[in-house]
């Protein structure tokens, strides 16, 4: 019989891998076949400068995080801290939301249900906002 190769060895057509290495291995092929069955996610980047009326400001985010969950967003950071390493961005804050596609993120960012919330937003913040999307 012959023997089990040391791992990273070749046998045959294949690799033998270490199971820690296994099991990075089918996480990467499970997402790679969810991207492909789902689509690439889609990230909106609020860079918040200044709250012009902080009550409205706050309501705006009481009332936009369940709405980001209806329409199957995620909310990663909201409101982070900001730590620059590098360049002159220096926002007060950011937002970060995912959602499974860019069509799903302005599905919601276009829709009837988040115009009033985003003339409350844009009334009470002044900011910038950015959609990355897939890429590798």
């Amino acid at each position: 019989p012959e023997a089990t190769p040391k791992p990273g060895r070749i046998r045959g057509d294949h690799v033998h891998l270490p199971p820690s290495l296994m099991a990075r291995r089918e996480l990467s092929c499970s997402l790679s076949f969810n991207e492909k069955r789902f689509g690439v996610a889609a990230y909106l980047i609020y860079s918040r400068s200044e709250i012009t009326d902080q009550s409205k400001s706050l309501r705006y985010g009481e009332l936009v995080i369940p709405q980001i969950r209806q329409f199957g967003g995620e909310v990663l950071s909201a409101r982070g801290n900001v730590q620059v390493l590098e360049g002159d961005w220096d926002p007060m804050a950011v937002t970060i939301l995912r959602f499974e596609s860019k069509e799903a993120l302005m599905a919601w960012y276009e829709s009837p249900e988040y115009a009033p919330l985003k003339r409350m937003r844009l009334e009470s913040n002044i900011g910038d906002i950015i959609v990355v999307d897939g890429g590798h």
